[in-house]
This record gives structure tokens, sequence and C-alpha cells, in this order.
């Protein structure tokens, strides 16, 4: 298999119009630049996550971060039975997250314009301008001439068909999608949380002085019913070097103890005996029994 040169493709241009428009100067070493057409279709776009969009004169096709797009090539080109073709993107939007997600080759015996899937997986938007050169095809000789050329539903084709749209419709959950989701929930909690502050730190305003003057007078109403009547009153303290003491008369009196009555010895009681000890004769002195006096009958 071997590569048309600069010079194959300006020949075989000249007999089988290999592209339409053809500009000689869009001829880069072996490969051919096609430009992009107004003409395009998007995952984010409208509110049913994708649609067809035609670009106005003077502007541009953006590309979000995290979608993909379905672009359309501005020139139609065809390709021989004895040839087939490669394509793909410059390599300065592939840097900046371009990326082709369709097909890399062209069969022999298409004729028709070109549709590029993509997908953008930079973290910034691409801006492309309608007619910019953005893809390169390469022509290249096959053995010989084939009878199996391309006869499927894209040969001819010439724009984006519905059938395209719905393949590609939908939102797309990428990070740099789930990023910018997770970034607007903060900031509505931020602002949530700074208002809920706000309003918090003016009831506080007002609210701490009353909660304040509740709790004392709670306490005073406390000391005033169970405290002060167990304290003596002023009246019925006295004063020694300036310092309040109680009075006499507040100290209540102990009742006077009845005087204590001897008791006496009954007559007719006699303390008993102290028996001897068991041991043996004592060495302590017996001591005599106290005798009775009996009173005098002459006197």
């Amino acid at each position: 298999m071997t590569f048309w040169s600069k010079e194959r493709i300006e020949k075989e241009q000249a007999a089988n119009s290999l592209v339409e428009p053809f500009n000689p100067a869009r001829i880069e070493q072996c490969a051919y630049a096609l430009g992009v057409a107004r003409e395009y279709a998007i995952t984010s776009v409208g509110s049913n996550g994708g649609g067809k969009v035609l670009v106005p004169a003077g502007e541009h096709i953006t590309i979000p971060p995290g979608q993909f797009a379905l672009l359309l090539t501005e020139e139609r080109i065809a390709v021989p039975p004895n040839a087939m073709a490669l394509i793909s993107m410059k390599a300065r939007f592939k840097l900046r997250g371009l990326i082709n997600v369709s097909g890399f080759h062209v069969d022999p015996g298409f004729s028709g314009r070109l549709k590029f899937a993509v997908y953008n997986a930079g973290g910034n938007a691409i801006d492309l301008m309608p007619g910019q050169e953005l893809f390169l095809i390469w022509y290249s000789a096959l053995d010989q001439t084939t009878k199996a050329v391309y006869r499927g539903q894209h040969q001819n084709q010439d724009g984006i068909t519905p059938e395209d749209v719905m393949s590609i419709r939908g939102f797309v959950l990428s990070p740099a999608g789930i990023d910018a989701r997770v970034t607007r929930v903060e900031d509505e909690l931020k602002s949530e949380l700074a208002r809920i502050e706000s309003k918090m730190d003016s009831h506080q305003n007002w609210s701490r002085p009353l909660l304040t003057a509740i709790f004392v007078g709670i306490v005073a109403f406390l000391l005033h019913v169970f405290v002060e009547p167990r304290l003596p009153h002023a009246s019925e303290l006295g004063s020694v070097n300036g310092q309040a003491v109680l009075q006499k008369s507040d100290v209540p009196e102990m009742p006077a103890s009845p005087p204590l009555t001897p008791v006496k010895p009954s007559p007719s009681s006699n303390p008993a005996p102290i028996p001897p000890s068991p041991v043996g004769p004592s060495t302590t002195p017996s001591v005599p029994a106290p005798q009775e006096r009996r009173p005098d009958p002459s006197g």
C-alpha cells in the first residue's frame, strides 16, 4: 500500500475530482486539509439534551467540555476504486482535548461529505470557525482496482440527518460536567449558609438581652421564695463592732433542770457479807461489817 504524494493527488484530482471544492494550497505534504461546515449537532443544546445547529454567518461552533459533537466537512470527497483513504484531525486541536471517536478510514468507492464524531475531553470549550481547516485525508493506492466498492447508507451523504441527531442526543455525565454541577451545589450551599448565619445574628442581637433578663428574673424569684424566709429580719439583729449579731432575746432558753435529791440508804438493808476467797486465806485485812446503831431507849 503506497500513500499518494502531492503530485499524485493533483493528478488524480484533475482526472477523478477527489475533492470539491478543491484548493491546491490546502495540500500539506501528502495530505489534504478539509474544512468544517456550518452545520453540526451537539449533545448539550436545547432542553431536550441535543440538536442540530446551523451557525449564522460570522458566528462560531462551540463544543463545551465533556460534550459530544457531530461535525461535517465543508467539502465533498470521492475515493476511486483503486484507492482507500485515512482521516484524522490536526494536532493542535487534539492537544486542546478534541478527540475523534468515529472511524479513521474511507472505503473505496465512497462519495459524499464526511461526518466526524468528536468528544471534548479538555477542561475548556473549543471554538471552531466554519471553513476552518480541521481534518486531514490521506489517499493510498490498493494493489489493484477493486469491485468491492462502498454501497452503504452513507453514500452521497450531504448533511446531518435526524437519525444522526438521535444517535448523540442526551446529557453526557462527563468529569467537566460533574465538576460544574458540584461547584453549582457548593455555591448554593454557601449562599444558604450565609443567609442562615445572617438571620441568626439578627435574632441574637435582641434575644440575648431578653434571655439574660429572664434568667435574672428567675434567679431573683427563687431567692425571694426559698432563701429570704430563712434569713433573720434586720430588726432582730444587734450590732457589735459594726457587725450584725443575734440578740439574747432571740436565743431560745433551755428549761431549768429539777434539783437532784440525795438517795438515803434503807434502814433494813444490810450489805451482803464478802465471801472468803476460794484460793486461801486472804492477806488483805478484813473489814468489820458496820454495826447498826439502835436508838437509846433512855434518851
